[in-house]
């Protein structure tokens, strides 16, 4: 069967760009945002879907369906495979405490993968039910901070001197989540559907800091410490997602939920290391510390989310309104280990991982305005909350328990771009900007039992910008009494 929609509302010609204007100036300076674990709308999925920010629950118009709400699959007038490739992702990460600190880092990189391919098919003997395959990712995430400081200062009075302090920091954080999924859609009655997505989950997920500070006196030796902490896990896992699509033209009405994930396996390991030397005269003992665990039993625990959303379609274009609220995750132990002993002094230390996320509301809107009748104009802003709670433990100090989470600050992300729509195929070029400004404790101001300077920064001022710039193509199929065709 082929759906057909015709709608007769007329929308004045200055409502859809006059929106788009207002969109883009609402977002265009946006003050948080963050690809991290504590964030759940920080990437999309589809060409139309990303560009709108994900506000479509309710009418969502591309493959981008599978995730926003599986009952719309089957309304689709444009099913069929989609590519979305991330041409360009530009990150810039800026660290810094004050240039009368010397303690500042700046850095930018480029990338782009791929973030949704997705297909849909229909069986025979089962009219008025479609069907999509789809891999996305999930969510991914990279940022390397590597902070240096250096200063001739006197730390040490039973040394002769000044001393020269060297202090460096680095903190790597990587986490990659794709899922794998399979979507089954049905026709109610002419105007509701349902559909269900089943996904498969893998999230890969690495985080380490180190530190080292040197102390070089006149005519003495080195004091050092060196502190290195690294945690891996990889959990795979089983989420469902299910839509309910109801048509009430030009009205559409959309309702998500989306489950806990179930986590059948999945291990970990942890690095611990820690070494520090100085002069006798110093006072200070020397350590030795090296530990390291393979294998180990890991938890892996996410939240139930239901969402819901309205659009208002005119003969011009469409506006989209969506919202949806995530649950809390009590705090828990992702790992850990009880057993780290120092090879000196023989003490026993502890590290674990742990997690928990705050209940958040995120929400948005965008707008699509059509141009002509084969190109399409989309702008859009979004709220995406930070669920890591206000207090965690710190992300980037060498603490015995460590957050898996460490931006608290809220996004807003903004979108913008167009689509070119032929018979044959589909291709869309957009944009999108997100940002974030989070002040954190200065690691380099505390190193006992070495001194810091007392000229050190308490606090830093970490900020991030990512701009995304997309091209996707989408090949859309006819689907007329259970066949598909291209």
């Amino acid at each position: 069967m082929r759906w057909t929609i015709s709608i007769q509302l007329s929308i004045p010609g200055w409502v859809l760009p006059g929106l788009i204007l207002a969109l883009v100036t609402l977002g265009a300076s946006p003050d948080r945002a963050a690809a991290q674990s504590e964030y759940h709308w920080s990437d999309q999925f589809g060409n139309r879907s990303t560009l709108l920010n994900g506000t479509v629950i309710a009418g969502v118009t591309d493959m981008g369906a599978v995730f926003y709400n599986p009952g719309r699959l089957v309304q689709l007038e444009r099913p069929g495979y989609l590519l979305t490739a991330e041409a360009f992702e530009f990150n810039r990460v800026k660290l810094e405490g004050g240039l009368e600190d010397n303690l500042e880092l700046d850095q930018a990189n480029l990338r782009g993968v791929p973030n949704l391919v997705a297909g849909v098919f229909t069986i025979p003997s089962h009219p008025g039910h479609r069907f999509a395959y789809s891999l996305l990712t999930r969510r991914r995430s990279e940022t390397d901070l590597l902070l240096t400081t250096e200063h001739n200062v006197d730390l040490f009075p039973q040394l002769q001197g000044p001393e020269t302090y060297l202090g460096t920091w680095e903190s790597l954080s990587e986490i990659t989540e794709s899922w794998v999924g399979l979507t089954w859609s049905h026709i109610v009655s002419p105007r509701v559907a349902v559909g269900v997505t089943t996904f498969g989950t893998y999230v890969g997920r690495q985080r380490r800091i180190e530190r080292g500070v040197g102390v070089v006196p006149e005519d003495d030796d080195l004091a050092s410490l060196v502190e290195f902490r690294e945690y891996r896990f990889d959990s795979y896992g089983l989420i469902w997602k299910a839509g309910l699509a109801v048509d009430l033209s030009p009205i559409r009405l959309g309702l998500s939920l989306t489950t806990p994930q179930l986590n059948p396996f999945g291990g970990g390991s942890i690095r611990y290391e820690e070494l520090l030397g100085a002069p006798e005269v110093t006072g200070i003992e020397p350590e030795v510390t090296i530990f390291r665990e393979e294998d180990l039993p890991i938890k892996a625990r996410t939240p139930f989310a239901i969402g819901a959303g309205v659009t208002w379609e005119g003969r011009r274009g469409s506006v989209h309104l969506s919202g949806e609220w995530y649950s809390s995750v009590s705090q828990y132990e992702i790992m850990g280990v009880d057993s780290v002993q120092s090879q000196t002094s023989g003490e026993v230390r502890e590290y674990h991982v742990m997690d928990e996320l705050s209940s958040v509301f995120n929400y948005g809107i965008g707008a699509e305005w059509r141009l002509t009748n084969s190109l399409f104009a989309y702008g859009s802003v979004a709220r995406d909350a930070s669920a890591a709670p206000e207090e965690v433990f710190e992300p980037f100090r060498f603490e015995d328990k460590i957050s898996n989470s460490h931006f608290q600050s809220n996004n807003r992300h903004l979108g913008s771009g167009l689509t070119y729509e032929a018979s044959w195929i589909d291709l869309t070029v957009g944009f999108s900007f997100a940002t974030t400004k989070q002040e954190v404790p200065n690691p380099l101001r505390s190193t006992d039992p070495i001194p810091a300077p007392p000229v050190e920064a308490e606090r830093l001022e970490l900020r991030q910008r990512r701009g995304r710039f997309l091209v996707g193509i989408s090949v859309p199929f006819v689907i007329e009494e259970g066949r598909t065709s291209g």
